[in-house]
């Protein structure tokens, strides 16, 4: 799944029965491929950065996001408390 398509289209996937031995030789795959892409990362490969990055971005975005709103509603309530 792309991190530009999650939500919705995750949402709406049935569950699909999982074999537990599978499930965890896809997760140290998963690691496998991580760690690949940090080892690249750490020798200067900026195309590694990216691949490593892309699948969180949108979940960074849209937390930076939210703290950015709480932020301004907290200081449009301080501004309301001002003049009152």
């Amino acid at each position: 799944m792309k991190a530009t398509s999650v939500g919705t289209e995750f949402l709406s996937q049935s569950p699909k029965p999982v074999n537990a031995c599978s499930s965890m030789s896809a997760q140290f795959q998963g690691n496998a491929a991580e760690s690949n892409l940090i080892r690249r990362v750490n020798e200067g490969d900026a195309e590694a950065f990216y691949e490593l990055v892309r699948p969180y971005e949108r979940a960074v975005f849209l937390a930076a996001l939210s703290i950015v709103n709480s932020i301004r509603l907290v200081l449009r309530a301080a501004g309301v408390l001002e003049r009152t």
